[in-house]
């Protein structure tokens, strides 16, 4: 997922808002209850009780983990190696169009607001 505001890759465990970040309590376990067998890679299936032990055996075989797009048909995984030329022309107009929306919801934002120090102000006074 990515952020609308500052288009930083959110991954899980981070901090919904601006600025992102990892939060203090968030852990991301390592290990995997009952382990997985993988059959990709290896000359016969194997067992891994921790995801950094899948990825150590694969470096030792020069080998690692990557997201591939299946075709022209794949909904999840788009292709990486091509632009879109109508989603990079709103991207570059989301600026601009951000500040005029911004200008029309608050068009009174830069006048400069007064304020006067005086005494306490109760629900009796208004």
């Amino acid at each position: 997922m990515t952020c609308d505001t500052c288009h930083v890759e959110i991954q899980i465990g981070d901090f919904p808002f601006c600025p992102h970040g990892r939060g203090a309590n968030t852990v991301v376990a390592d290990d995997v209850p009952g382990g997985f067998v993988v059959e990709n890679g290896f000359d016969r299936p194997t067992r891994f009780d921790s995801k950094s032990d899948h990825q150590r055996a694969l470096a030792a075989r020069g080998l690692e983990l990557r997201v591939k797009n299946a075709g022209p048909d794949d909904k999840i995984i788009s292709r990486w190696d091509t632009v879109d030329l109508d989603a990079a022309k709103t991207l570059l107009e989301r600026g601009p169009q951000a500040r005029r929306e911004k200008a029309d919801r608050w068009p009174l934002a830069t006048e400069p607001i007064t304020v006067t120090v005086g005494g306490v102000i109760t629900s009796k006074d208004l």
